[in-house]
């Protein structure tokens, strides 16, 4: 922030909701005049936390695994493929995962 952005008067950082996405970091980090004065030229906006890419990737995978590769030996990378290939053909992968379920 002494760098790059010195001259900016405020910076909008976007952040997922990871516990060390808050204030009381800058206070670990830096000594704490400094870090007053950093956080109050950031402004935070928070993805939503069950909405964001993260999630939509979680229930994606959560779903592959449950439905295509749950109990089978990993052969080699064809067999995984083929395996893949075969469960989107026959489930409801993709509306589940966009569904939250």
């Amino acid at each position: 922030m002494d760098g790059r952005y010195a001259d900016c008067e405020r910076i909008t950082l976007i952040c997922d909701n990871l516990n060390t996405h808050a204030n009381g970091a800058f206070y670990e980090v830096f000594p704490a005049e400094r870090a007053r004065q950093y956080f109050r030229r950031i402004g935070f906006v928070y993805t939503p936390k069950h909405g964001s890419w993260l999630n939509v990737a979680d229930c994606e995978l959560g779903c592959l695994t449950r439905q295509c590769l749950a109990g089978i030996a990993w052969r080699s990378y064809i067999f995984f493929r083929g395996k893949l290939r075969r469960g989107r053909q026959t489930s409801t992968l993709g509306s589940a995962a966009s569904t939250g379920k």
